[in-house]
């Protein structure tokens, strides 16, 4: 019989973490899927981990599967005599890290607007803080408009080719489910 044993809505993650611990003892097999929807960042990347808790009280990783870059699904059945052919302790946990850089861009056109003409918008969510370098002031993201036009909390003069740091965390949303038998 498939018993739920953990279960992810689908949440934006931006720092390493892991599920609580649960218990694996008694079952031969685990189900495992992890649906990513959406990524944002420079080269983004997310790792997951079946970590089983050993006789010490560590933990080691069980099962990896290839870090997704972009939206995915992973799907696997884990035990012994299944797609991954790898057992489990009693307790167990899914660990995910989340890597990549925050974005940068350029002013493409300057103007003194709250609307500003950057060579990509890539990666970048409202919310997000925009640091103009010669104007030395930061701006906060209202609206990402199209690939390349943000609409920003207030007005900022930019000139022409004016280096944007891009404060944003790289992250991915994504829901997971385990199920075991």
């Amino acid at each position: 019989m498939i018993q739920a044993i953990v279960g992810l809505a689908s949440t934006t993650y931006t720092a390493n973490n892991n599920t609580p611990s649960f218990n694996t003892q008694g079952l031969s097999e685990l189900l495992i899927d992890i649906n990513v929807t959406s990524v944002r960042g420079v080269t983004p990347s997310m790792a997951w981990f079946l970590d089983r808790q050993g006789a010490d009280g560590l933990w080691y990783p069980c099962y990896s599967p290839t870090a997704l870059t972009a939206a995915g699904v992973i799907s696997t059945t884990l035990g012994p005599g299944q797609a991954t052919n790898q057992g489990f302790s009693n307790r167990a946990r899914l660990r995910w890290t989340v890597a990549g850089t925050a974005t940068n861009t350029t002013v493409s056109t300057g103007a003194n607007s709250a609307t500003q003409a950057l060579t990509s918008t890539a990666g970048m969510l409202a919310g997000d803080t925009l640091q103009f370098v010669t104007a030395a002031t930061s701006r906060t993201i209202l609206t990402v408009t199209d690939s390349t036009h943000v609409v920003l909390d207030s007005a900022v003069n930019s000139t022409t080719s004016e280096v944007v740091n891009v404060t944003n965390t790289p992250a991915m949303t994504f829901s997971a489910s385990i199920q075991g038998q």
